[in-house]
């Protein structure tokens, strides 16, 4: 079912008057049937609604709020974007499972937001190469999922993943703190544009001529988390927005995944905490979160190689190859150490050779692994 855009810009009066978040307005159009009907409802009705205070709505009577969000609803028209009302078909549905989902989200693009695979990417807005050779690996492996990832397009982790799915032919939407008329930060409009321009969307809640502030943050936080069937955080510190996504995320039910670093290393602290309190999956690679979720590959990769199809290899490399035959996740050196009995300059020789042919691969760790 659609609403109409009187349903709509009633919808977004309320969520622009004070002290009325999207639960309180829910109730309040649960009671009087529409968004429209709240505004004409009588006063004796409104101040039965259990939990409604006068200086709430005392705003209903203001109509500087209906007059703004039809000026919206008009911009929005004028420029071809999305509305989606709460209780609209082309609503996010995982969203509208969050007691606190916005009444209206507007979106500039095409995505299906309801694609039956979801997965957040979050994390450190100072990422190092070990989060950015992480994510390069896994946003390469991720398209064999067929799935659509969402973020924030912050510095860093965020444009990092929406990168990484560009690269790799994977739909992915930014989710803003702003309004859809600008992009924050500036530096990242042209990977924004590029988003939209791969099949993906510009994601908010928020209208217009709503400049990123501080508190949108979190706002944004919990839609990235709402719209997700999983939540990804790569490096983060102790204290910071990938690890407010991830307690969102947890608060909603969803699988929360966190890549392990270095006891020591505080871009890693974040994501180790939440492993170590049991708030997170430890991640690795696809494999993890494609076991946990049951995903299956839409297009199988078969990692077991047979050496049969390596005719060339010497018997070292030949031993390798074997030890390596059923390590999805792959195996550090120290490992492949002791299992083949070699010393490790030897080792790493064997495995520079065998990266040359494009027969393994080097993971962040690093891990060896056979190449898909």
């Amino acid at each position: 079912m659609n609403f109409s855009l009187a349903a709509k810009a009633s919808a977004m009066a309320l969520s622009l008057m004070d002290g009325i978040g999207p639960i309180r307005a829910k109730k309040l159009i649960h009671y009087c049937g529409s968004p429209e009907e709240v505004f004409t409802a009588k006063p004796e009705v409104l101040a039965a609604i259990p939990g409604m205070q006068s200086a709430v709505l005392s705003q209903l009577k203001e109509p500087s709020f209906l007059r703004r969000a039809e000026a919206e609803m008009d911009l929005a028209t004028k420029r071809g974007w999305q509305v989606h009302y709460f209780k609209d078909s082309a609503y996010p549905w995982r969203m509208g499972h969050c007691e606190d989902g916005p009444l209206l989200l507007f979106q500039k693009g095409n995505t299906n937001l309801n694609l039956p695979r979801t997965l957040a990417i979050v994390g450190t807005r100072q990422m190092s190469d070990y989060g950015r050779d992480f994510l390069a690996v896994f946003t390469r492996d991720l398209q064999s999922l067929g799935l659509q990832v969402f973020s924030g397009l912050a510095y860093g982790v965020d444009a990092q993943a929406h990168r990484g799915c560009l690269e790799n032919g994977i739909v992915n939407s930014a989710v803003l703190a702003h309004g859809l008329d600008r992009i924050y930060p500036y530096s990242n409009r042209k990977l924004a544009e590029e988003i939209i321009d791969k099949g993906g969307s510009w994601l908010s809640e928020f209208p217009s001529d709503t400049n990123p502030d501080r508190e949108n943050f979190p706002k944004r936080n919990r839609i990235i988390a709402a719209l997700s069937d999983a939540v990804l955080v790569v490096e983060a510190a102790r204290k910071g927005g990938a690890l407010i996504t991830a307690g969102i995320a947890n608060s909603y039910n969803r699988d929360v995944f966190a890549l392990p670093g270095r006891f020591y290393d505080e871009k890693s602290e974040g994501c180790n905490l939440l492993i170590k309190s049991q708030r997170a999956h430890l991640l690795e690679g696809v494999s993890d979160l494609s076991y946990i979720m049951r995903w299956e590959e839409n297009n199988p990769i078969k990692r077991k190689v047979q050496l049969e199809l390596f005719q060339n290899l010497n018997p070292q490399e030949a031993n390798l190859v074997q030890a390596l035959s059923n390590a999805k996740g792959g195996k550090v050196l120290d490992v492949l150490v002791v299992e083949l009995k070699v010393s490790a300059a030897e080792l790493l020789s064997t495995l520079m050779t065998l990266e040359l042919k494009s027969v393994i691969e080097t993971l962040p760790g690093p891990r060896y692994r056979l190449r898909s």
